[in-house]
């Protein structure tokens, strides 16, 4: 007997899997995210349409494109930093000023 399979674009898996292991780890230890992820990519993708990776902080996402390691700067070139807290939009300098915590995890989207 053949089982019924449905198909799912692996790229929507991909997204899903990433998704629910999010929760899980920050369930696991304990992390208070504020925002989700999902909804932190959301509003880094409204600033910066190239997203290609993340790191995450105890206070933040950092969302940024591995082609912009090949740039010194300039619009369109700088990473997206999404705070936990509140979902608000600050440049790097600023999450390095205030303390980005420890870096959690790395990881292409």
């Amino acid at each position: 007997m053949i089982k019924e399979v449905t198909y799912k674009e692996p790229s929507g898996y991909f997204n899903e899997a990433m998704r629910a292991a999010a929760r899980e780890y920050d369930r696991k230890h304990g992390i208070d995210t504020g925002i989700s992820y999902e909804d932190a990519l959301e509003i880094a993708r409204e600033h910066k349409d190239n997203i290609d990776n993340c790191i995450e902080y105890e206070n933040g996402y950092v969302f940024g494109a591995h082609k912009d390691s090949y740039s010194i700067g300039g619009y369109g070139h700088t990473p997206v930093v999404i705070l936990k807290e509140d979902g608000s939009v600050i440049r790097m300098p600023e999450f390095k000023d205030i303390g980005t915590g420890e870096e959690l995890r790395s990881f292409d989207i």
